[in-house]
């Protein structure tokens, strides 16, 4: 089991092409509740099949490594906004002596074409987003329709070779706010915005891995992106911390988690491989 304190923060990632083998899919598929399987089958497209398909399997075994829970034996319950959250009473109704510390678990799950992320914490309330920064679309329309006026500016002020990828540090921040809240889409894009401390930089923190698949963020990152202040819908920025990632050199991914920035959070990368 890991030990996951309150101010840990752990993400957990996943290609889905490292996801083919047949025995391992009818595996995969086993793990599944009728809900998941039934949502399984919805799909026409044999990609977002298996996306989906890697992404529930992904979850209930991450959960796993932090509660005596086996994998096949997680529910869920959205939200009336659409979040998922662990169904204690239900997973209860299949155990019993599950320690009360699992309780607080919270996690949270975000895929785009090729990755799938998974963020876990103890405790707060955590959103995660990730995008392929690769793809491409109308990134200044799109900013000018939802994003607030400062991050707008800023985009237009870039240099064209630094928009396409600022363009998906905001989103991602922005998607794993509302996210972390449970909003949805009850509160508009443009309603809060996000500023660098220091200024913007086209930098963005690194980390490395070890052999044994695990990479750490910086614990404190003094120009991490926090929430303007007075933003209508952003809430108190003393509330959230917010940190980017950028993974194998072509997907952008955020995190937001309810803690005070006063509490440095240690974020722990680790690849999920297949079990």
């Amino acid at each position: 089991m890991l030990f996951l304190s309150e101010h840990e923060v752990d993400l957990w990632f996943t290609r889905p092409g490292d996801c083919q083998d047949a025995s391992l899919q009818e595996q995969y598929r086993r793990l599944m509740d009728e809900g998941e399987t039934q949502e399984w089958l919805r799909y026409r497209v044999e990609k977002k099949r298996h996306e989906h398909l890697a992404a529930r399997a992904l979850v209930r075994t991450v959960l796993s490594q932090y509660a005596p829970i086996p994998p096949e034996a997680w529910r869920f319950v959205r939200s009336p906004t659409g979040k998922p959250a662990i169904d204690w009473a239900q997973v209860k109704t299949r155990l019993s002596n599950i320690p009360s510390e699992a309780a607080d678990l919270e996690f949270n799950l975000s895929h785009t074409d090729g990755m799938i992320l998974c963020a876990v914490t103890r405790g707060a309330a955590v959103g995660v987003d990730v995008e392929d920064a690769c793809r491409p679309v109308e990134f200044l329309p799109l900013a000018r329709r939802f994003f607030a006026p400062a991050e707008i500016a800023l985009l237009e002020n870039l240099p064209p070779d630094q928009v396409p990828h600022t363009f998906y540090r905001l989103w991602t921040l922005k998607e794993a706010y509302l996210k972390a809240q449970g909003a949805g889409l009850t509160t508009a894009l443009e309603s809060f915005s996000f500023h660098w401390p220091r200024g913007f930089s086209p930098e963005l923190p690194s980390y490395t891995f070890d052999p044994f698949g695990t990479g750490r963020l910086e614990e404190i990152a003094p120009n991490a992106p926090r929430l303007a202040p007075f933003s209508p819908g952003g809430g108190d920025p003393n509330h959230w911390q917010f940190r980017e990632i950028f993974l194998e050199g072509r997907f952008q991914a955020a995190l937001a988690v309810a803690r005070s920035p006063e509490f440095p959070l240690r974020i722990t990368l680790r690849k999920a491989l297949p079990p």
